[in-house]
């Protein structure tokens, strides 16, 4: 027992194949007493009983303050192409390149995703990861995500997405998201040019705005407690747009696209701050006005686009005019020879 704690990487897959699940339990269980349930056994036990490991541990976190090794390799321990486990994934842009943010999608499990921005100390990362410039989520990293979703199906599991503070990011991300099946909610936090797109639009009468295909409500516009949930955990988030419950609206919620019996394995970069109501609601209310929640809502999806054909067709049926149109004199068209003479020729 003391050779297996010490190193666990000689437990291999093919050794469980015989071993039942009452022994691989009392294994799980006494690893637990030492404090030795690594992810690999984690991993290890949710690949080998499907059905039964779920019960004992449904859920798995990790979370460090800052990125000891690629952002890849974590995506990678999060990735399950079989479908095993469920990923849960907060990510500090602060941390990512181009390449990491275009990389998300290969996380062919994930169901909730959290972008924020990280203003910790990065004194623990490589010298080459401190001086590579900072990029944040831009209107064309979702349309990548989009269309690797159009060719491999990615992320046709996402269900949550809350972007903090990403300040490029604009309404047309929202046009791309739309195409994904599963997701149900975004949450734009802080993100300047949606807070100024959505400014720009009356209060309407329902608190409901029809945006490229969603349902936007600012946090001002709803009840506190309401809202306030969509900004706790990003797990429990999740697990509420679960709810076979309609939601406030009456809408009905929309069943998932994965199995909800998985287990969830959840990773944070940085460790997450969302656990505590109170400090949630004292950030929240100090913008309101910069918090949009964007929800599915079919009927509302149509009449946006009954509204979008009809801006079309008027547009088509304006008469185009240049830039400075004059006005012209009515002008006499020229009938030819008067009858007259066509009469004198004739006699």
């Amino acid at each position: 027992m003391k050779a297996l704690l010490k190193d666990q990487s000689q437990l291999k897959p093919e050794l469980f194949e015989i071993v039942p699940w009452h022994l691989a339990k009392y294994l799980w269980e006494s690893l637990g007493k030492c404090n030795k349930q690594t992810l690999y056994m984690w991993k290890l036990m949710a690949t080998m009983y499907p059905a039964e490991f779920p019960q004992t541990s449904p859920y798995y976190c990790l979370g460090t303050g800052s990125p000891r090794e690629p952002l890849k390799a974590y995506m990678g321990m999060l990735n399950n192409k079989d479908f095993r486990w469920r990923a849960v994934l907060t990510l500090a842009s602060t941390y990512c390149s181009l390449t990491d943010l275009s990389g998300i999608p290969n996380i062919k499990n994930l169901v909730a995703l959290e972008i924020c921005l990280s203003r910790g100390n990065r004194s623990q990362m490589d010298q080459e990861d401190v001086t590579k410039e900072q990029v944040s989520l831009q209107d064309g990293s979702v349309r990548g995500w989009v269309e690797m979703w159009q060719f491999t199906r990615a992320l046709q599991h996402l269900r949550v997405l809350r972007i903090y503070h990403q300040h490029g990011l604009t309404t047309a991300a929202l046009r791309s998201l739309c195409e994904l099946p599963g997701l149900q909610l975004v949450v734009a936090y802080a993100c300047d040019k949606i807070t100024q797109e959505i400014s720009s639009h009356r209060k309407p009468s329902n608190n409901i705005l029809p945006i490229e295909g969603w349902s936007a409500s600012r946090l001002d516009w709803l009840p506190k407690e309401k809202a306030l949930t969509d900004l706790g955990p990003l797990l429990d988030v999740y697990k509420a747009s679960l709810g076979t419950d309609p939601d406030a609206d009456g809408q009905q919620k929309q069943p998932s696209t994965l199995v909800t019996n998985l287990p969830i394995l959840e990773f944070q970069l940085p460790t997450a701050n969302h656990n505590n109501p109170e400090r949630v609601a004292q950030r929240a209310m100090y913008r309101p006005r910069s918090i949009v929640f964007f929800t599915r809502d079919p009927a509302m999806q149509k009449l946006d686009q009954e509204k979008k054909q009809r801006e079309r067709g008027k547009k088509r049926s304006e008469p185009v005019e240049g830039p400075n149109p004059r006005a012209r004199k009515a002008v006499m068209k020229d009938r030819g020879r008067d009858i007259s003479t066509t009469l004198n020729a004739f006699f």
